[in-house]
């Protein structure tokens, strides 16, 4: 059985995104799973029956982690707490409440890491957390001399659980804060396959993300026909009602 885990701030959650992502999964993962949202409780969880548990966790705040992305220590905290949880598993999939798969797949189109850049710039001095977390990750890289691929691309990702733990404990993750996808994948897998999706035609045929666009309903129709994406993704300002009642209509819910 293959483990899948959303590590979940509801605060933070746009409209109705985790019952949205947990829909799309059931819909069209073609693979016999299990599925635990790990952080605040949502009464979606509920509505999917057995295939869908919950762990319950305390969101991290900024003042205790100070200096660092609080938004990736929470994540780590939340996956090391399920980690602990099931010390034999050897592999799970991680996702988020704002991605939707949108046509059946399995574990062989998601197991391939897929990345979008190389070689970040040092940045020292940003209002970004986000920006800094990515240049800190990749100047470590450069230190190590490891490949330096962008794997962000708010894809679901496969990893195996004792190098996760590894990486996690090397780097103190769960109190300092990194670019889990770029270290796991560049440390762990530097000559393995990888999938490039670095422009958008090819990546818009696996995943279309709305980072700062919302998208209209019929600009959705249009670009899933011409596409055919796994994926839909959003983003804070990517969120808008029209998106939902997209994919409400497509998972047939009420």
């Amino acid at each position: 059985m293959v483990q899948v885990i959303i590590p979940y701030i509801r605060q933070e959650s746009q409209g109705n995104e985790l019952e949205l992502a947990i829909a799309g999964w059931i819909r069209h993962f073609k693979e016999d799973f299990r599925l635990t949202v790990i952080g605040d409780h949502h009464p979606c969880v509920e509505q999917f029956g057995s295939r869908v548990d919950f762990l319950g966790r305390l969101r991290t705040f900024q003042y205790e982690c100070p200096e660092q992305y609080v938004a990736h220590i929470d994540i780590e905290r939340k996956v090391r707490a399920f980690l602990d949880e099931h010390p034999d598993l050897d592999l799970f999939v991680m996702t988020s409440d704002d991605t939707y798969p949108v046509r059946d797949f399995t574990m062989d189109d998601i197991r391939v890491p897929a990345w979008r850049m190389t070689n970040m710039p040092r940045i020292e001095s940003s209002a970004n957390w986000w920006v800094l977390d990515m240049s800190k990750t990749h100047e470590l890289l450069r230190q190590m001399s490891l490949p330096e691929y962008g794997y962000v691309l708010h894809q679901p990702r496969v990893y195996e659980a004792g190098p996760y733990r590894a990486i996690q404990d090397y780097f103190h993750m769960t109190e300092t804060s990194f670019v889990m996808e770029d270290l796991y994948f560049n440390i762990v897998r530097p000559l393995a396959k990888r999938l490039d999706l670095s422009q958008k035609d090819r990546r818009w045929r696996f995943l279309i993300d709305f980072g700062l666009t919302k998208p209209k309903k019929g600009d959705l129709e249009k670009l899933v026909s011409e596409y055919d994406p796994i994926f839909l993704n959003n983003g804070v300002e990517g969120w808008s009602q029209e998106l939902e009642d997209y994919l409400r209509e497509r998972y047939k819910l009420l």
